[in-house]
């Protein structure tokens, strides 16, 4: 009994023995397998390092050559150059500045006044006898400006009047003729629309040379007075013509010096084609009812002119021409507003932005 538990206790040291014996060799034979992973991973990492690497680099080139290749399309090309366009236009500066941009809308409010001058040359090539004429115009206009070109709509106020009465003799009549003579004294006045057209040449900064067109319609009113006269044979007449000789104006037809006589210039009989007896003031009717006075007077006129700007709200012009009633010249100023902006044109912009 005792016998065989000695050989048990001994097979159990002989197992346990054994079994101490055994770890050791496990446990580097599983260092031995981790080491070698351990440098297969680095291994593995490096080449994706490198393999990355060439990826960007391949990237790059192919980057490269797909820009090259864009080079040829026309839509980037424009695109391109609206963007630059644009970029160019944020950095100009101030849109409200003296020097005006092209790509924005300028708009003016202002007044005006011009001078019409009928000269004596051009009315002598109506009547042998009168003179020159002048007439004023005043009115308010509204300035629409882009790329140097403006449209300037307005509304204006004309008098056509004489101030006094003038003596004429009839074009091609002899002037020892009393019924070749009569008095005019004009109170007509003019109510104008109108449209002028400017280009601009720039000069200097804020100094434009300005060419252009204008074109409207009158509507005119008042009176046209259109009197005979008689010569007063003692030298003292109110009026005094060219000749010499002195007249006055026909109260009444058939008015003579003695009861029962007639000056010739007071009578029908002594004015050609006359149907109406012209006398004591009489007003002229217009062409609707017969007489010679206007009821329309268009207008058209090229013009010419300077255009200052010396600040940003403010501009003003210098400018004259020649209209249907003779040569005018004129000067206006205008307070500028807030310029209108048209954004550039970016051809395809999401297609290249993206």
């Amino acid at each position: 009994m005792q016998y065989t538990r000695i050989l048990a206790g001994a097979a159990t040291l002989l197992f346990a023995s054994q079994a101490f014996a055994d770890v050791p060799p496990a446990k580097k034979a599983d260092e031995k397998k981790t080491e070698p992973s351990k440098e297969d991973a680095g291994k593995s990492d490096s080449k994706k390092v490198e393999a990355g690497k060439d990826a960007a680099v391949k990237t790059e080139v192919a980057a490269e050559d797909s820009s090259k290749a864009d080079d040829g399309d026309p839509r980037k090309k424009e695109h391109a150059a609206a963007k630059k366009a644009s970029v160019k236009e944020a950095a100009a500066g101030d849109p409200y500045a003296v020097e005006e941009r092209e790509n924005y809308t300028y708009r003016f409010l202002g007044a005006q006044y011009r001078a019409h001058i009928v000269p004596k040359f051009l009315v002598e090539s109506f009547v042998k006898q009168g003179g020159g004429l002048t007439s004023h115009e005043v009115g308010i206009h509204y300035e629409i400006r882009r790329g140097g070109m403006s449209v300037i709509p307005s509304l204006s106020y004309i008098e056509y009047g004489t101030s006094k009465d003038i003596l004429f003799l009839e074009k091609g009549k002899p002037d020892g003729v009393e019924g070749n003579w009569s008095v005019i004294n004009s109170s007509l006045k003019s109510v104008n629309g109108q449209v002028d057209v400017l280009w601009s040449a720039r000069i200097d900064k804020g100094v434009d040379f300005e060419y252009g067109l204008g074109v409207g319609m009158g509507v005119v009113f008042d009176k046209l007075m259109i009197n005979w006269v008689y010569e007063d044979t003692t030298g003292k007449g109110q009026y005094k013509g060219n000749n010499g000789k002195t007249y006055n104006q026909c109260q009444t037809e058939n008015q003579g010096p003695t009861p029962g006589t007639s000056y010739a210039g007071c009578t029908k009989a002594g004015h050609s084609n006359a149907d109406v007896a012209k006398v004591g003031g009489y007003n002229e009717p217009n062409w609707f009812n017969g007489g010679y006075k206007p009821v329309l007077l268009p207008v058209l006129t090229p013009e010419f002119g300077f255009r200052f700007k010396p600040s940003k709200e403010f501009s003003s012009r210098f400018s004259f021409g020649w209209g249907l009633t003779g040569p005018w010249f004129g000067f206006s100023g205008s307070y500028g507003f807030a310029p209108a902006k048209r954004k550039p044109k970016v051809v395809e912009s999401d297609l290249y932005e993206q």
